[in-house]
């Protein structure tokens, strides 16, 4: 039977008469007969066992006629090899023409089976202890049964078939989780460490060190490939049960703003795709690397974190999903061959960023379970409150993700970072409009510094592309003049305090060693104090013979004091975790924030300097709700003068958009194609 379409056979085979008249001329008549019975279109006509059709084949090939063949004898004697030879082929048709007839009607006479359809619902992210949506992420495990999700530092699961989140204990300042292969454990950054914790909660434990990671990724071998630094030092392996780091990937030596990061094992568990970020589109995209350390191979030239999914278990065919603005695609993927092919589809529209740059706000399972959210909407409010906790008043409503917050001395002046791309913004107090003092490039302008006059602010600005560096800027806070460049680098620079007297910067290269900047004379910077984990939020105390920061201690954030210059002498002051020291304009009481974002003070002797700290209270907690600061360590919150009223950079509960989930959004994908290339 013929047609153009299978379909068409099918219709042809059950509406058609069989055309006897095409077989060979030679074909025995009881062959032919034979044929019409196993054929018969009535199914009590057609001969039922196909035993009986070897007994007729035996009898001809014996050379008996149609009219000696019985009905049904046994026959022992041996057909030529060479008749059943030329016989066997037409056998075979019609055993196949009786199995399209059975196909087809069996097929028209069942209901028809549909795809699964595509499922979509959402998820409300989880209520955290702290009143913002800084740093939130969540990830899939790979089987798609939970969701590994941070908010202001604090990691929760939600299992997709319950109805509320379950917050892990114990685990702080958490950013970017990832799965183990059996979903057993969740694995995070935090306190410039790489960690794991069990699912169902549990004692975290440390794998290595790993300052300013950038997403990591769990074999199926034990094998953990991360990013450090940003990802400037490129991608390191290391065993989930810790050891030494072996580099797979480099950055090229010398160029500047090149970094790997958020990594995926592809199938074989020996390569594994993730984002090169470069300032050059002739080398930013997705790229595939492997645990030997080979060069990687390129596989999308798109400056966005790609995913793979399989189209089954193990299968090295799949999809790349991938952002172009605000919109998920999704492009077949040869693991294997480490090509795509076609063209890019659409799955999903309003899908935000991230944590960082080139991280997406998507996450799907190794079965296909896709989640999304529009990560973007992250609006909050600038709002006084007193030292018991009490919101007195707002002075700015409107505030998109924070990049930084300063007041400068007398409380009438206020400035921030915000915006997408950022730029700064001041505003006069108590109830002044907000004015953009800056109009940077995408990412934009950041981290705002006052000088103790206030005449002057200082920040840092970078641009990807345009200006491939980082640069700390000052300008007068009255636009009298230009900016003017103070410092530039290759690594990620956080200006953090003046000196009281005006005369220098203290701030970061990377969040590692605290450098010392005079803005007179050489402004040669130098080092002041040396590497000993992650040291950041520095402050001089207002009469300068002191400097708070929070540095690792036990791989944990606390809150330290040394002297200026460095002596060697060093007061410890939080004591469960601690991070953000503010010095009260006296000088008498220290302010910090506890890991689980209670703002604590600490009343300070009479004295000055060493006195004043050996002579100093016990911390005192004032109110719960000091934001976190997510994956980018800066101040959220500032005290006045008198430390009566408190500054905090809050959000509102509206500003964390819900997470949506896709099951089944390969067959839609495959039924729009195929809508698409049908007539």
């Amino acid at each position: 039977f013929e047609g153009e379409l299978v379909t068409d056979v099918l219709a042809n085979v059950l509406k058609s008469e069989v055309d006897f008249a095409t077989l060979p001329p030679d074909t025995p008549p009881a062959i032919r007969t034979l044929l019409r019975r196993c054929l018969a279109r009535n199914p009590k006509n057609r001969m039922r066992d196909i035993g009986d059709a070897r007994l007729v084949l035996e009898e001809v090939a014996a050379g008996k006629t149609e009219e000696q063949l019985p009905v049904a004898t046994a026959s022992a004697t041996a057909p030529p090899r060479s008749f059943l030879a030329r016989l066997l082929p037409w056998a075979l048709a019609a055993s196949a023409a009786l199995a399209a007839i059975y196909f087809a009607t069996a097929h028209l006479r069942a209901p028809r089976v549909e795809p699964a359809r595509l499922i979509r619902f959402q998820l409300a992210p989880p209520e955290s202890s702290t009143p913002t949506r800084r740093g939130n992420s969540f990830e899939i495990s790979p089987d798609g049964r939970y969701l590994a999700l941070t908010a202001d530092g604090e990691l929760w699961v939600r299992a997709l078939d319950s109805v509320a989140s379950q917050r892990l204990a114990g685990v702080e300042g958490a950013t970017y989780p990832f799965w183990s292969p059996d979903a057993a454990w969740i694995g995070y950054f935090a306190d410039g460490q790489l960690k794991k914790v069990p699912r169902l909660g549990g004692q975290a434990q440390k794998i290595c060190d790993a300052v300013d990671g950038r997403g990591a990724t769990w074999g199926s071998d034990g094998s953990i490939v991360y990013s450090d630094a940003g990802g400037s030092r490129g991608l390191w392996r290391v065993g989930a049960q810790g050891g030494t780091a072996k580099s797979v990937t480099q950055t090229p030596a010398g160029v500047v703003n090149h970094l790997h990061r958020y990594p995926q094992f592809l199938p074989d568990g020996q390569s594994f795709l993730f984002l090169y970020l470069a300032s050059s589109p002739e080398v930013a995209g997705t790229y595939v690397g492997n645990l030997d350390g080979s060069a990687p191979v390129r596989a999308l030239a798109s400056a966005d974190q790609a995913r793979f999914v399989p189209v089954g278990p193990d299968s090295a065919s799949g999809f790349l999903l991938f952002r172009r603005e605000s919109t998920l695609m999704a492009q077949a993927f040869d693991s294997g061959r480490r090509q795509t092919s076609g063209e890019p589809a659409v799955i999903a529209e309003g899908v935000g960023t991230s944590l960082n740059t080139g991280s997406g706000a998507f996450t799907v399972s190794t079965n296909g379970i896709l989640a999304w959210t529009d990560a973007k909407a992250g609006g909050g409010e600038l709002v006084w409150f007193d030292r018991s906790g009490k919101r007195l008043a707002a002075v700015n409503s409107e505030m998109r993700v924070l990049q930084g917050l300063a007041l400068a001395h007398g409380d009438r002046r206020l400035a921030y970072g915000t915006g997408e791309p950022s730029d700064i913004w001041v505003q006069s107090l108590p109830a002044g409009e907000p004015s953009r003092f800056t109009f940077g490039p995408d990412p934009g302008w950041a981290y705002p510094v006052w000088s103790p006059d206030g005449n002057d602010l200082a920040y840092t600005t970078w641009d990807l592309a345009g200006l491939p560096k980082y640069e700390i800027r000052r300008r007068r806070a009255d636009r009298g003049s230009a900016e003017e460049t103070l410092i530039q680098s290759h690594n990620s620079l956080y200006p953090w305090d003046w000196t009281p007297d005006g005369q220098a910067l203290i701030y970061n290269e990377g969040e590692q060693e605290l450098w010392f900047l005079p803005l007179t004379g050489e402004r040669k910077p130098r080092l002041f104090l040396p590497a000993n984990g992650k040291q950041v939020y520095a402050q001089f105390s207002p009469d300068g013979r002191l400097l708070a920061y929070a540095g690792d201690v036990e791989g944990r954030s606390e809150v330290l004091v040394t002297t200026v210059p460095p002596s060697g002498a060093l007061w410890q002051i939080s004591t469960g975790g601690g991070a953000m020291p503010r010095w009260r304009r006296d000088g008498h009481e220290l302010y910090f924030r506890t890991t689980g974002g209670t703002l604590m003070a600490v009343a300070l002797g009479a004295g000055s300097g060493a006195a004043a700290i050996d002579e100093r209270g016990a911390p005192l907690a004032l109110f719960a709700g000091i934001p976190s600061s997510g994956n980018t360590p800066i101040f959220t919150y500032s005290p006045a003068d008198d430390g009566q009223r408190f500054l905090v950079a809050a959000s509102r509960v509206e500003a964390s958009p819900p997470i949506t989930v896709a099951v089944n959004w390969q067959n839609a994908l495959a039924n729009r194609n195929a809508n698409r290339e049908t007539p």
